[in-house]
């Protein structure tokens, strides 16, 4: 038996095939996953470009279970889309599920918690003592991602280039994007955002560099930095406002954007301790991809032992 788990974000996609004894079989990697921005004909590209390269070394029947999750791949008309993509391409047996799902599942299994993913783009589910899974944010750059890379990015982006309209000397913020993308001129930036066919990755490309700064202390990156936190913290009010007050709230951090300690994830922290809340940071017991994977093995009615529940925390 094997089983297929793919992650697909604004960034990049990973899918993983797993065996039945929790063994890393293949990896592969590919370009953004975005079903609510990639038009159809990319994400089945995209899609079969997978499955091409699975069937070098193995049938569509041999897969037991295949679970995808696609950023905005929770919606009905992406949902619809993908699903004739796939049943097209011959297989059977599949899970489909929005990224923010499977990363939630990497962290709490179907356990109840807080996540707030921010990497790209920006997404909290809460899931409360009832069992329901409800989303906060999530609906894409031109609608929110409040918080996001992309976030960050399109503040940093906006503020240098009006600088250079009103006449203001170069910052050391908009100083560090002209060497980042390779310009001269800070108006420049429009140009090459507007000729991109992502703009939302090539933006939320910059964050890591703005959030580098703010951590050096410059006040320009310092300030977008703090707008993004306070937008990432509304998300976090209101799910915790879905839970049971006097439950300690478990809350986990996914995402580019608050992977491991950083001035994002830190000021979060901060802030939920200044609010008085009372809360107990998550780890991620699965890569999301290996969590997809995982979670065909109960969709499929197999029950993983402890000793391939550990191997696949181990990938």
């Amino acid at each position: 038996m094997y089983f297929l788990g793919v992650d697909g974000g604004g960034t990049k996609t990973t899918a993983v095939l797993i065996d039945a004894a929790g063994q890393l079989v293949r990896q592969i990697d590919e370009g953004p996953g975005n079903a609510a921005v990639l038009d159809r004909g990319t994400m089945a590209r995209l899609i079969h470009s997978i499955f091409r390269q699975l069937q070098e070394s193995l049938s569509l029947d041999e897969i037991t279970w295949a679970t995808f999750g696609f950023a905005g791949g929770g919606r009905p008309q992406e949902k619809r889309n993908l699903k004739e993509i796939i049943s097209g391409i011959g297989l059977k047996n599949f899970t489909l599920m929005n990224d923010a799902e499977i990363h939630y599942y990497s962290v709490f299994g179907d356990d109840c918690g807080i996540m707030l993913s921010a990497g790209t783009g920006s997404i909290c589910l809460v899931r409360n003592a009832d069992g329901n899974l409800q989303q906060i944010g999530g609906v894409g750059y031109l609608l929110g991602d409040e918080g996001s890379g992309f976030d960050i990015g399109r503040q940093a982006i906006s503020r240098s280039v009006q600088a250079a309209y009103d006449g203001l000397p170069i910052s050391p913020l908009a100083q560090k994007l002209l060497s980042f993308y390779g310009l001269l001129d800070r108006r420049d930036l429009i140009s090459i955002i507007y000729a991109s066919k992502n703009p939302q990755r090539l933006i939320a490309s910059s964050a890591k560099l703005v959030s580098e700064l703010a951590a050096s202390g410059d006040e320009e990156a310092l300030k977008i930095v703090e707008n993004a936190v306070e937008s990432l913290m509304m998300h976090l009010e209101k799910a915790m406002a879905l839970t049971r007050a006097e439950d300690t709230c478990r809350i986990a951090f996914t995402g580019g954007l608050l992977k491991g300690e950083n001035v994002v994830s830190n000021l979060l922290q901060k802030s939920l301790d200044e609010l008085g809340c009372n809360y107990q940071l998550a780890r991620q017991e699965f890569a999301p991809a290996v969590a997809a994977a995982f979670f065909g093995f109960s969709a499929s009615g197999n029950k993983a032992p402890a000793d391939v529940v550990q191997r696949l925390k181990n990938i």
